[in-house]
């Protein structure tokens, strides 16, 4: 070995030097990572307050598309942070007592004591997904003149309320499992000869955190919170709903008012709140 390989000097890194460098390094990553982490988690919280807002946006939606096919006078908000409906699927104009002539086959739908089952539909009944069908599984219902709660006529208390039983096409009639409408006493026929085909009720309801839909539960005289039938959760993390609905005075108009309110997932930000007013026709 000669004398200039042993005088050259050792090239790398000593073991204090590589522990600088990690130390620094550590330093400016940690920095970053703290640099970072608010834009990030802004946009995160931002995110998730979009996506939210289109959840809740999306059940008032739903809600206001419901009312607006409620049979007219059957929206009720008795219970706090609930509202129910009887939703119609059809309508027509039935044959009246009046009207009715002497041709074989024709059947008004009779308002006094007596009165039968089946009743002739004025024009053709209706049909697609509209059409009026007898079943046990999914029932429909004739309704008349429906005037609510507080009245002789009220489908919830089932006084103007009768399942469809049979659909004759061939001779636009239909027959009913009974009459509630021929009974003594004030009569409640249609002035204009009008029925609405419904289905059970639908009810909205604010509970535990969640916007909540019920269906196919059936009838209740006043209103309850199901127990029975079918249901899905609409929006999350809910704080408050509000359902008020008003009867405009002198007039056929209904007013309802929806009151969203959502838990943003920052606590420090505020709440989201959604708003929407509906006008419904309530002319039975």
């Amino acid at each position: 070995m000669n004398a200039a390989a042993i005088l050259r000097p050792q090239r790398g890194f000593t073991l204090v030097e590589a522990i600088i460098v990690m130390v620094i390094t550590g330093i400016i990553a940690g920095s970053m990572v703290l640099f970072m982490n608010l834009p990030v988690q802004n946009f995160v919280d931002s995110a998730a307050r979009a996506d939210m807002a289109d959840e809740a946006d999306t059940a008032m939606r739903r809600i206001a598309r419901d009312l607006h096919q409620a049979l007219p006078n059957s929206i009720r908000t008795d219970i706090a942070n609930t509202i129910e409906f009887i939703p119609s699927t059809a309508g027509g104009r039935y044959l009246s007592v009046e009207d009715a002539d002497t041709t074989p086959g024709d059947l008004p739908l009779v308002f006094t004591s007596g009165g039968g089952n089946t009743f002739t539909v004025i024009g053709n009944l209706p049909s697609s997904s509209n059409a009026i069908v007898a079943s046990n599984s999914n029932p429909q219902y004739v309704v008349v003149y429906n005037l609510g709660a507080g009245y002789a006529s009220d489908a919830y208390a089932g006084t103007d309320r009768a399942q469809v039983t049979g659909v004759n096409t061939s001779n636009n009639q239909i027959t009913m499992a009974s009459n509630p409408f021929a009974v003594e006493g004030p009569s409640y026929a249609s002035p204009t000869q009008r029925f609405d085909i419904v289905i059970q009720p639908v009810m909205y309801v604010c509970a535990n955190g969640t916007l909540t839909r019920y269906w196919g539960y059936g009838f209740n005289a006043a209103e309850q919170i199901p127990s029975t039938g079918s249901h899905a959760v609409l929006a999350s993390n809910v704080v408050s709903c509000e359902f008020d609905a008003t009867s405009l005075a002198y007039t056929h108009v209904g007013l309802i008012n929806i009151n969203i309110r959502l838990r943003t997932p920052n606590s420090s930000d505020p709440d989201i709140q959604l708003f929407n007013q509906i006008h419904i026709d309530n002319t039975p």
